[in-house]
């Protein structure tokens, strides 16, 4: 009889040190995805994001609502909305529990002709939204168009320093005109989503501007 439990015990002994062993790794795998989750929080300490520039320096400018704190803030930039990396930080404690404060910084090397993409890491209570800013940079007597390939928009941008006013005319590929339309400005707003998927040419006058884009459905 006591041979036969301390048997028992024994396989009783093995069989918990088995459960513990096949237990122990989701209770791992669920610490560290809570941790993941708290590393990636979303924020509702601030109050709004504004951003503004060019490719000379783009400008941040947010608030952090009352009674809240945080101990230091990262800014982060990003070309894809995905991978973000910190470009700045604001040192010491931030925020106020008893009024609204008010926070800038100026990105000075924005990525010129991409879409630039911003939050903020309040550390301690997590991360804002995301907001977007396409950095344009145009060259003397050159243009942009971005996006393109357009589908439904496109922007095209050029140099016109003097604001004098510009007459665009765009042609489809057997050269007849499909649309004229005028600017003082810098940047044309063009809808594309009613013209057919192909090419197209352009001409800026009296800029003497001129080139090609693609329309794609």
């Amino acid at each position: 009889m006591f041979t036969s439990y301390t048997s028992h015990t024994g396989s009783y002994i093995s069989y918990m040190i088995r459960l513990r062993k096949r237990t122990c790794l989701p209770l791992v795998l669920l610490l560290l995805i809570a941790g993941q989750r708290a590393h990636a929080q979303f924020t509702t300490a601030i109050d709004a994001i504004n951003v503004k520039g060019d490719a000379g320096g783009v400008e941040m400018i947010w608030k952090i609502k009352a009674g809240n704190t945080c101990n230091g803030i990262q800014i982060l930039r990003s070309l894809d909305s995905i991978s973000f990396s910190t470009i700045g930080t604001i040192e010491g404690v931030c925020g106020s529990l008893e009024e609204a404060q008010v926070y800038t910084f100026t990105d000075l090397q924005p990525v010129p002709n991409r879409i630039n993409y911003y939050r903020i890491l309040l550390n301690d209570l997590g991360y804002s939204h995301t907001v977007s800013l396409p950095v344009i940079a145009v060259q003397a007597n050159g243009y942009l168009l971005f996006p393109h390939p357009a589908s439904n928009f496109m922007n095209l941008y050029f140099s016109n320093a003097t604001l004098r006013e510009q007459t665009l005319s765009i042609y489809n590929v057997q050269g007849q005109p499909v649309a004229t339309t005028t600017t003082s400005a810098e940047q044309i707003n063009l809808h594309v989503s009613q013209y057919p998927a192909g090419l197209y040419t352009f001409r800026l006058l009296p800029l003497n501007l001129s080139g090609k884009f693609y329309i794609l459905h």
